[in-house]
């Protein structure tokens, strides 16, 4: 499993942040193209939301949304969102500018079953960040012979493409 930590430059309301996170967005989704295995998670604050995020939120730009739907284009699945198609927490909380689901947990197709994710509000609410932590559980699968399948906890296997050979 490659995992790979990500702080993603927050949304300033400014034209100059929305430069600064746009190049970044660009040169990440490069990176990660470069880099990407089936077994690849792209975990952290990535500072943006999915496209039909409840509620609508006007701060967020294309480029947010291309970003976004550009890391599923290499194959990840967002891992929320695949256990809870319709679900709506959100992992930062602000009266001002709206909830928003900005830390995400992006998981490759062969790098195990999903079981859990979901967002633990305790670390938020103590002062430790104002960010709820991801709690995301995945069982990886021991048999090397079976890596090319991704299983949904309670889902159909679905075949992946083989890997990437450097």
């Amino acid at each position: 499993m490659r995992m790979v930590g990500v702080y993603a430059p927050t949304n300033g309301m400014t034209a100059d942040s929305s430069t600064r996170r746009r190049d970044f967005q660009q040169r990440l989704l490069k990176h990660l193209t470069a880099i990407n295995r089936p077994s690849m998670c792209v975990v952290g604050d990535l500072n943006v939301i999915e496209p039909g995020h409840k509620p609508a939120l006007p701060g967020f730009e294309a480029h947010d949304y291309a970003f976004y739907t550009g890391l599923l284009d290499l194959g990840l699945l967002d891992a929320y969102r695949t256990l809870q198609p319709q679900g709506s927490d959100h992992s930062w909380l602000s009266a001002r500018f709206g909830n928003q689901r900005l830390d995400h947990a992006l998981i490759g197709q062969a790098a195990g079953t999903i079981r859990e994710c979901t967002y633990d509000h305790g670390p938020r609410q103590q002062q430790l960040s104002d960010h709820a932590a991801m709690l995301v559980t995945m069982q990886l699968d021991p048999n090397p012979l079976t890596r090319g399948v991704y299983h949904q906890a309670n889902g159909p296997a679905t075949p992946n493409p083989p890997p990437k050979r450097d």
